[in-house]
């Protein structure tokens, strides 16, 4: 009984979000069609540890963006590259970069002492392997592969300049999460958007409201976290986001 209403709620999800994102604008609707089919595909294809709901809000606002608006994407934390497939084929329809950032070698050390569910190496998905995914679903020419772990490879992302208009945190702990906020925010365009996977992770959810955080890139009170979807099963994951500040001044377009 429990399998059967697992199952009634991923549907009913699915449908519903499905249908929202296929409301989108009028000239969008074949690319969003396809962009549904391929996405299912790729989930019963590749391991996923997010819910089609989830990779479906990210992507609407991707393509609801300005075209000319300069930006690409970031995602942080990959698993086995599923949502990397997936937003990859958004950055192509949109004309954006996909950048994946992960240590290609599962939770670090001693992550159970944050939190009792996750070990050592959990959620591994190597770089060959999210490479191979990526050819066969995705859009590999589109997509930068930057592994390490982020409080190495972040600090060189930031100091080359790159402007982002989303990012996709799922890394599920407090101090990555963190590292992500200092050095991923700074670089979005006014309007752009940090996703979290974490808000089921108290720990890591912790980043996104704790104001020495912000307050060490001079925000003095940390921004509204939305939370878009509760999970209410624990393998569906659960997702939010923060959005940043719109500037007066004109935002950077494309030449």
């Amino acid at each position: 009984m429990r399998g059967h209403w697992r199952e009634f709620v991923r549907r009913t999800e699915y449908k519903a979000e499905i249908q929202r994102f296929l409301n989108g604008p009028s000239s969008q609707k074949a690319l969003r069609q396809e962009l549904v089919e391929k996405f299912l595909h790729i989930s019963s294809q590749v391991p996923c540890s997010h819910a089609e709901s989830d990779i479906l809000r990210i992507a609407d606002f991707i393509l609801r963006l300005p075209r000319d608006l300069t930006g690409d994407v970031v995602e942080s934390g990959v698993f086995k590259g599923g949502a990397s497939c997936k937003l990859s084929l958004v950055a192509a329809a949109t004309g954006r970069r996909l950048i994946l950032c992960d240590s290609f070698h599962g939770f670090p050390k001693d992550a159970d002492k944050e939190d009792a569910r996750l070990s050592e190496g959990e959620k591994l998905g190597t770089l060959d392997e999210v490479k191979r995914n990526v050819s066969l679903y995705g859009d590999p020419s589109v997509v930068e592969y930057v592994p390490g772990w982020l409080e190495h490879t972040l600090p060189e992302l930031r100091a080359t300049g790159r402007v982002l208009v989303a990012v996709f945190e799922d890394t599920d702990l407090q101090d990555p999460a963190t590292v992500c906020i200092k050095l991923l925010y700074p670089l979005l365009q006014p309007g752009g958007r940090i996703f979290t996977h974490d808000v089921m992770f108290p720990m890591a959810l912790a980043a996104y409201r704790d104001r020495e955080v912000w307050g060490a890139l001079d925000i003095h009170a940390p921004p509204k976290l939305v939370i878009v979807r509760k999970a209410i099963f624990r393998r569906t994951g659960a997702l939010g986001y923060v959005t940043k500040p719109k500037a007066r001044e004109q935002v950077r377009v494309r030449a």
